[in-house]
């Protein structure tokens, strides 16, 4: 081994060593052999363990980085080589933040047309899926049960900006009376007092007086 190269791996050996971690835990987490393991009802998108390595890993990238480029920046071409390196591991960080949003659309439409209850993840975790719910509930080529579901589902996690949405469909007389009766019940948990107001303005039908008649019971 040439000292040049010995040189090279004492400087540098440690950050490419986690450059080489992050590519590593990249490719595990998002391999479709590793995260699809051929069932969609154990579709494990999100792995926090996984997550927490690589943030842990880009941040003591990051951090070895910026040391090395501050202590060992007398040569320009090591400055430029580190700069370079830096660059590399916030590309992949980007990279990363890409596939992740990519994986939580499929793993929202996977959920959306399963008719079980299987998966454990909330979809809604993730803030960025909420519109997508929100226009799929309102458009009458999905599913009845997709609507429906999508329907409970923003009760069930508390979606607030789903009020009004459903609150346009629940007045809706040409609406399916199921899916009405099913809007009721996510507005009454998102916002009882406002529901409760709303409820007593509605003009009676087969909905109202179905959703009256379970309050009833």
């Amino acid at each position: 081994m040439s000292p040049a190269f010995s040189s090279f791996l004492r400087t540098y050996g440690s950050l490419l060593a986690t450059w080489l971690l992050l590519g590593i835990t990249l490719w595990y987490e998002y391999s479709p052999g590793t995260y699809l393991l051929g069932n969609s009802n154990t579709v494990p998108l999100f792995v926090p363990a996984l997550h927490i390595v690589r943030n842990f890993h880009l941040l003591l990238f990051l951090v070895i980085s910026t040391g090395l480029l501050l202590l060992k920046s007398r040569s320009p071409n090591r400055r430029t080589l580190v700069l370079w390196i830096l660059l590399i591991g916030v590309g992949y960080w980007l990279v990363e933040r890409a596939f992740r949003y990519q994986s939580a659309v499929d793993y929202y439409t996977i959920w959306k047309y399963q008719i079980t209850e299987k998966l454990k993840y909330d979809p809604f975790s993730n803030p960025k899926l909420v519109p997508l719910a929100l226009r799929d509930v309102q458009n009458p080529a999905e599913p009845f049960r997709v609507r429906m579901k999508l329907v409970f589902a923003l009760g069930q996690a508390g979606v607030q900006s789903a009020f009004p949405v459903l609150q346009s469909i629940a007045q809706a007389p040409d609406q399916n009376p199921d899916l009405r009766y099913y809007c009721f019940l996510s507005m009454r948990q998102l916002q009882p007092q406002r529901f409760a107001a709303l409820l007593a303005a509605m003009p009676a039908d087969s909905a109202v007086a179905l959703f009256r008649q379970y309050e009833q019971r």
